[in-house]
């Protein structure tokens, strides 16, 4: 945005939809391209000891997911910012947020774990265990789908007001 090249995307013969899918598609392939080494390491330490592969496997499917949630809130916070450290604070902001809530809920009352629900790293915790719940896996879909459809409407908005 601060480059204007938001103007030359808009004009694009695209629609926001692809442009925002593709940058999330872009981001999310990159940083699995960097999770790979982990896999690696794993199937070494395989080779000397056994390990629970359901849980193993879990584990990534729950990494796979996190990732694209903390991506996708990203890529919707961005979509409301000019500058690109702006972005960059408010996203940090956003998902420290998110992954406090499981503590403040801890605070507010021991008992009810209500803000716990809405924590990002609380449906990660079934992940590590080897648990695959299906609870867990709307809630990462459901994030993602929320954020992404805010960057598209915002993106649409500003591009209607544009012209």
């Amino acid at each position: 945005r601060k480059s204007h090249t938001l103007t030359l995307y808009l004009s694009a013969p695209i629609e926001t939809y692809h442009l925002v899918m593709g940058k999330f598609l872009g981001t999310f392939m990159a940083q699995c391209f960097l999770l790979l080494p982990i896999l690696g390491l794993s199937l070494l330490l395989a080779l000397q000891h056994t390990l629970d592969g359901g849980q193993l496997l879990a584990s990534y499917i729950g990494l796979f997911l996190f990732l694209g949630a903390i991506l996708s809130i990203a890529i919707g916070v961005a979509s409301c910012c000019k500058e690109p450290l702006m972005a960059t604070f408010l996203s940090f902001s956003v998902l420290l947020g998110f992954s406090l809530l499981e503590w403040v809920g801890r605070l507010v009352d021991p008992a009810c774990d209500y803000f716990a629900h809405f924590s990002l790293i609380y449906h990660c915790k079934n992940f590590l265990s080897g648990i695959l719940s299906s609870q867990d896996l709307i809630y990462y879909v459901l994030v993602m789908i929320s954020s992404l459809a805010f960057s598209i409407v915002r993106l649409k908005h500003e591009s209607f007001f544009q012209r």
